[in-house]
């Protein structure tokens, strides 16, 4: 066997190492952070790149996490007391999912109010007390893959967004002829967003749509983190596409689904966009690709100065309600 032939094989199996390892890390990466049902997965440079870095700013920022947390306290409080009352529905896959619904008699308007990553509807306490406060019936629900309600893969968004309308489908039954809008934060945005680009199936409740930092597309944020973790660009960019791959074949979603900013031009209700100057996780940059997207009138983009991710609310809280108030006024 000739020398060639020799380095020939010997290439090609380090290429192939390669790409199994390539491949092997980004289903870890894709396990550790759009699964629930991994054990031992979540390693240090993992847990470091999560929690000790910029993408985990906003919860070192006792502005937002402090009344967040209190919040939070209230709405268990609530829960144990029965003030709330707690529901449950079925996804199209069957998953039971649980929310809590906090009616105020007679009321017009009720908001859906859908949390973020690694969240639960608990952590949206904050919210449902304002809208609750406004005169508002809220439900508040824990998606899938999160809190009370099943399920072991998050699609950020996009098997979500199936899941609201069944939301509203029990909604249409609990609260005939209600205004319904859509909250989203985080995750929760993009869900709600890709919701509403389903305008041939979107419920005749929904008047409005508001999401708070939701990314334009997820394949980015994603890309972000594995940067910190592996900063040589071409391994990253090997690994994101390893990740994606896991995604696809474990969920049935790639990322290139999880692209809220897509469902913009579909939507058929008014839409406000709050986003924080600061954000880190979901940079600014990503307004900007929603507003490159969007063709309606009915979109408003909402910057508030020096707000970091999910902290539009508690950097201008007035100005943050007077805005959705505002839209419930003029739908």
């Amino acid at each position: 066997m000739s020398f060639w032939i020799v380095f020939a094989v010997f290439l090609s199996l380090c290429l192939f190492g390669a790409v199994v390892f390539i491949m092997s890390a980004g289903v870890i990466l894709y396990l550790t952070s759009l699964t629930n049902d991994h054990a031992h997965l979540d390693t240090k440079s993992v847990s470091q790149a999560e929690h000790t870095t910029v993408m985990k700013a906003h919860t070192r920022d006792p502005r937002v996490m402090e009344p967040l947390n209190a919040a939070k306290e209230r709405w268990y409080a609530r829960v144990d007391s029965g003030e709330v009352e707690p529901i449950t529905v079925h996804s199209f896959d069957g998953l039971l999912l649980s929310g809590w619904l906090w009616k105020v008699p007679d009321a017009a308007n009720c908001a859906v109010i859908v949390h973020g990553m690694q969240d639960s509807g608990a952590g949206m306490g904050y919210q449902a007390e304002e809208y609750h406060g406004n005169g508002w019936n809220v439900l508040v629900i824990d998606q899938r893959a999160h809190g009370e309600s099943e399920g072991t893969k998050r699609t950020m968004g996009v098997r979500e967004a199936d899941d609201i309308g069944a939301w509203l489908l029990d909604l249409e039954k609990r609260l005939p002829g209600s205004r319904v809008f859509l909250h989203g934060v985080s995750m929760g945005a993009a869900t709600v967003l890709l919701y509403g680009g389903k305008a041939k199936s979107i419920s005749p409740l929904v008047k409005g749509i508001i999401a708070d930092s939701s990314y334009a597309a997820y394949a980015p944020v994603f890309l972000r983190l594995i940067r910190m973790i592996f900063p040589n660009r071409v391994m990253s960019f090997a690994l994101l596409a390893g990740a994606d791959l896991a995604s696809l074949v474990l969920s049935g979603i790639g990322f290139s689904r999880m692209t809220p900013k897509n469902a913009l031009k579909s939507i058929p209700v008014p839409v406000i966009l709050f986003h924080g100057q600061k954000d880190v996780l979901v940079p600014i940059g990503m307004v900007r690709s929603f507003l490159a997207a969007a063709d309606s009138l009915a979109f408003e983009v909402v910057v508030i100065p020096d707000a970091p991710h999910i902290g539009a609310y508690f950097y201008a809280p007035e100005l943050y309600m007077k805005k959705i108030i505002d839209l419930s006024g003029r739908v």
